[in-house]
């Protein structure tokens, strides 16, 4: 089993912040890398969900039948919006 390729990054974080980090991954037992390769492949998979619900929805927004908007209308929009008291 190969081991997969990584990248080193720099990240520059509030000190507070990055207590506050450090004490999350002591409370699961794991590495501060770990806990930010967590959060960034989640936000990864979230993004991708998105796109192909996007997708998705803009397909069957594509597909759907005409119920008659193609017809012209023969009256003017003000009237269309008017409110009779």
């Amino acid at each position: 089993m190969s081991e997969i390729e990584k990248k080193n990054v720099t990240l520059s974080v509030p000190v507070a912040l990055w207590k506050r980090i450090g004490h999350l991954a002591k409370q699961r037992h794991t590495s501060i890398s770990q806990l930010m390769v967590g959060a960034l492949t989640q936000l990864v998979e979230q993004e991708d969900l998105y796109a192909v619900a996007w997708r998705g929805a803009r397909h069957q927004f594509q597909a759907a039948s005409d119920m008659g908007s193609k017809t012209p209308y023969d009256w003017p929009r003000a009237d269309a919006h008017e409110r009779s008291l």
